[in-house]
């Protein structure tokens, strides 16, 4: 079950509204907007103690969603190895069997953008109530941010993260399969400046300096041409071809 404050209606339009993850990559890190929203985030998640249960995502758009469709996120197995795949779908059926995990903020509070079936998701958002206090607060920071509008609260964890090895880190390619994205594991220390970060998540330190320690958890490739957040390949984990 959703929690009351995130259990908002999906609406197609709002979705479309959402811009290139090369726009909003660009947007954010402006004058280092990111990074301080970030912190600023962290201290929030900490002090509520949701830095488990929550993080943070930048917010773009994948494809356009017809009306009548979501944007749903499945575990699945691409070219034999375990994988998400993320793309509108109207079949109530999937539709019944995912929870929201990216909401962006709007007047009438927390508005979903994505879903997922992702069975550790769906246990870290199911895990009891979310305190009006926590929702408040995270609100406040997007409100006073100038790159609000770009960052959405969101559940992070996925079974496939958790699985990896720790030098591993999500990848997601668009367009491999019409109408969808496709997250593979790859090498954390192989990336270049051909992918963004778009998923962060938090945990407390251990130190007594820091309130938590940042993580990027998933990074988008930006292809290698004129089309942008697109791939044509998929190879093993370690061996992307950037």
């Amino acid at each position: 079950m959703t929690p009351n404050g995130l259990a908002g209606r999906f609406d197609a339009a709002l979705y479309n509204s959402l811009g290139a993850v090369e726009d909003a990559d660009r947007s954010v890190r402006a004058g280092g907007a990111l990074d301080a929203f970030l912190l600023e985030a962290a201290d929030i998640l900490v002090a509520h103690d949701m830095q488990d249960r929550f993080g943070v995502s930048l917010l773009h758009k994948h494809m356009d969603c017809a009306a009548g469709e979501r944007m749903i996120e499945t575990p699945i197995v691409f070219q034999g190895q375990d994988a998400l795949c993320t793309g509108p779908t109207g079949a109530r059926s999937v539709w019944n069997q995912a929870v929201p995990t990216v909401w962006a903020l709007r007047d009438e509070g927390f508005a979903p953008l994505e879903y997922t079936t992702d069975p550790l998701a769906t246990e870290r958002l199911g895990q009891g109530a979310v305190a009006e206090g926590f929702l408040a607060a995270f609100r406040q920071a997007v409100e006073r941010s100038p790159i609000g509008s770009l960052m959405g609260l969101a559940v992070v964890t996925r079974r496939l993260y958790a699985e990896a090895a720790a030098d591993q880190i999500g990848l997601e390619y668009s367009n491999l399969v019409p109408r969808s994205s496709i997250v593979v594991m790859t090498d954390r220390h192989g990336r270049t400046e051909r992918s963004v970060e778009t998923r962060w998540a938090f945990k407390k330190s251990i130190d007594t300096v820091s309130a938590c320690v940042q993580q990027c958890l998933t990074i988008c490739h930006l292809g290698d041409g004129p089309g942008g957040h697109t791939g044509k390949q998929v190879h093993t984990p370690g061996r992307h071809k950037w």
